[in-house]
């Protein structure tokens, strides 16, 4: 839970309909955190950027982030 709450967001891209493109139509990687005080947080993982700096994820309802 420490090393999740540790990850930092590089950049955001534009919000879109195509989330193939970052890999996030078929998440290599859903994850799932339960917490009393913030309910429940699902994060999908995609793609690896071009330049291997990040990975594309996706938190349902927000723009794609790296």
């Amino acid at each position: 839970m420490t090393q999740l709450a540790s990850l930092r967001v590089t950049s955001s891209l534009p919000n879109t309909e195509n989330l193939a493109e970052y890999g996030l139509d078929l998440p290599a990687y859903t994850i799932t955190v339960n917490s009393e005080a913030n309910g429940q947080l699902m994060v999908q993982v995609g793609s690896l950027t071009a330049t291997s700096s990040g990975y594309y994820v996706l938190v349902p309802g927000r723009a794609p982030q790296i």
